[in-house]
C-alpha cells in the first residue's frame, strides 16, 4: 500500500557519463501542492479514548507541522531551480547518469540546485552531494515523491510522501525492525495517512509479510507502511471506524479488516 523508500545516498567521483540521462516523465510531479491536498485534515479524534487519544492527537499534530514544512520545502525548491537556471555550474555523475546544475563547493553539489537522474529527481539544498535541509524528490519509475526535510540524503523530520494510494504528512526517519535489526526502512513514523475515502493517524511501522488484501480501500494491499502501536482509522468525513492496538498493521483482538 505505502512503501517508504530509502533516498540512495549519492554522489561519487565526477565523471562524464557514459550516456546522455533520458528520464521517464514521473508519475507523481512536483510540486505536491498542485494536488491540493497539502492543508491537515480535521479528524474526529475526541470518541478515542486513553493512548489512542494520545497518540493520534500527537499523530494530527505532527501531520500538520508536516504539511507547513512541505509547503516552505517547495519554497526551497522555486529558489533552488531558479539557482540551476542562472547557475553555471553542471556537473555530470556516473551514478544513475545524473547530472547537476547549481551551486557546487569543492566539485560537489552543495547549496541550492537540482539534481535529475535516470531513476528520478531532486531539487532543493544541498550538501556534499546529497539532499540535507529542505526539499524535494521523486521517482520517474513509481509513483513516489516527497517534500520536507532531509538530513544527509535520507529523508528525516517533518514532510509528506505521496504515492498511488494517497497523502502520509508526518515526521520521517528509520524505522528499525525489531525482528532483524539490519533491516532498517526510511519511511514515516508518525503522522497521518490519508487515503481516497479513508484516513489513518498513529506510529507505523513496515510489513513485509504475504500482501493481504484490504477492503477499506478498494485495489490495495497490506504491504509496506502500517499502524503500529496505538492507532485509528477514519472514514472520509473523518468519523472513526476504528481503533486500538496494532501489531504491524493487525489490530489486536479486532474482528475488522486489517485496511
Amino acid at each position: 500500500m505505502i512503501s517508504g523508500r530509502a533516498i540512495t545516498a549519492l554522489f561519487g567521483l565526477i565523471v562524464p557519463l557514459a550516456a546522455k540521462a533520458q528520464p521517464a516523465k514521473p508519475l507523481v510531479t512536483l510540486p505536491l501542492s498542485q494536488y491540493g491536498s497539502l492543508s491537515a485534515l480535521k479528524l474526529q479524534a475526541k470518541d478515542l479514548q486513553g493512548p489512542v487519544r494520545k497518540n493520534v492527537d500527537a499523530a494530527i499534530a505532527v501531520a500538520a507541522e508536516a504539511s507547513a514544512k512541505a509547503l516552505e520545502a517547495e519554497a526551497v525548491m522555486q529558489a533552488a531551480e531558479r539557482a540551476a537556471r542562472t547557475g553555471h555550474e553542471n556537473l555530470k555523475l556516473s551514478f544513475d547518469h545524473c547530472r547537476y546544475r547549481g551551486e557546487i563547493a569543492n566539485g560537489r553539489a552543495s547549496g541550492l540546485g537540482v539534481m535529475v537522474c535516470a531513476s528520478g529527481g531532486f531539487k532543493g539544498r544541498f550538501r556534499d552531494g546529497r539532499l540535507d535541509g529542505l526539499g524535494g524528490d521523486y521517482s520517474s519509475k513509481t509513483a513516489d515523491a516527497y517534500e520536507g526535510a532531509y538530513e544527509n540524503g535520507q529523508r528525516m523530520d517533518l514532510g509528506v510522501e505521496r504515492d498511488g494510494d494517497g497523502f502520509y504528512p508526518g515526521r520521517y526517519g528509520f524505522y528499525v525492525d525489531p525482528k532483524d535489526p539490519s533491516r532498517r526502512v526510511d519511511m514515516e513514523l508518525l503522522g497521518t495517512q490519508d487515503f481516497r475515502g479513508s484516513h489513518w493517524a498513529g506510529t507505523y511501522g513496515s510489513y513485509a509479510g504475504p500482501k493481504i488484501a484490504c477492503t477499506l480501500i478498494k485495489g490495495a494491499v497490506l504491504e509496506g507502511s502500517v499502524l503500529d502501536g496505538p492507532g485509528a482509522k477514519f472514514d472520509a468525513g473523518g468519523k472513526v471506524t476504528e481503533q486500538g492496538l496494532y501489531n504491524v498493521g493487525i489490530l489486536k483482538n479486532g474482528a475488522g479488516p486489517p485496511c
